[in-house]
């Protein structure tokens, strides 16, 4: 459908459509063709920049942090991202300001900044209680409980981890449901509950599989490598 918009678009020369098209093919190709989705979102970017559509600047800002997150360029991920939360905050957008939060402390983590990726957590979290927006919440919290683990933590760890399960499973989301059940399983890990752990993980592999989401299958397969590893079992890690 994104595509189809782009020959209509461009047909008639409607510049804010063909940007529209352009930022949705960019925003699904992320995590499944990178070079495609940063080839589109660029495209999309520039025209946003043409129109000065603030709110579509700050949208393609975002995603192309998220993409440059993927590629494991934090750098210019955290860059894109702070373009985007300060347009966001001029624009007085509570719901994407939450979503930019997120998307920092993301990069705090990886950065292993797990303090400053605690700040913004928590202020993606009062934010996304106050609107009510329960997906949002949800993922918070399985990226706070992912730092109490990284911290050591664990009490906090499977408390926030339980919090996101539960409502994931309420309201239906299923890949916020696997990485949640990835995440336990992560905790369960490094305490060296190596049944419980794979028990978690393949729940987890099982959601990734049925929706096709590549980054989620292979984090789960390095996981469960890593359990077997641990436990002596060369050939099945190796698999």
């Amino acid at each position: 459908h994104a595509s189809n918009a782009v020959e209509l678009a461009s047909a008639i020369n409607y510049k804010k459509g063909l940007a529209t098209s352009h930022g949705t093919l960019g925003y699904c190709y992320v995590n499944l063709d990178n070079p495609k989705a940063l080839e589109y979102t660029q495209k999309a970017l520039k025209l946003r920049t043409e129109l000065d559509d603030k709110v579509g600047i700050s949208t393609s800002l975002n995603v192309m942090g998220v993409i440059f997150y993927y590629k494991g360029d934090y750098l210019n991920s955290i860059d894109y991202h702070l373009k985007s939360l300060k347009m966001r905050e001029d624009i007085g957008d509570e719901i994407k300001i939450a979503t930019s939060y997120n998307n920092i402390a993301l990069v705090h983590i990886a950065l292993e900044n797990y303090h400053d990726a605690l700040d913004y957590l928590n202020k993606a979290l009062t934010i996304r209680i106050k609107t009510e927006n329960k997906r949002g919440i949800a993922i918070v919290y399985d990226n706070i409980g992912d730092v109490y683990s990284k911290l050591g933590n664990y009490e906090k760890a499977f408390e926030c981890f339980d919090k996101s399960l539960s409502i994931n499973k309420e309201i239906g989301n299923k890949k916020s449901a696997a990485n949640s059940y990835f995440n336990i399983a992560v905790v369960y890990k490094s305490l060296s509950d190596f049944s419980n752990a794979l028990t978690y993980y393949y729940q987890s592999l099982a959601i990734y599989n049925d929706l096709d989401e590549k980054n989620g299958i292979a984090n789960v397969e390095n996981g469960i490598a890593s359990v077997y590893n641990m436990q002596g079992n060369f050939q099945q890690a190796i698999e």
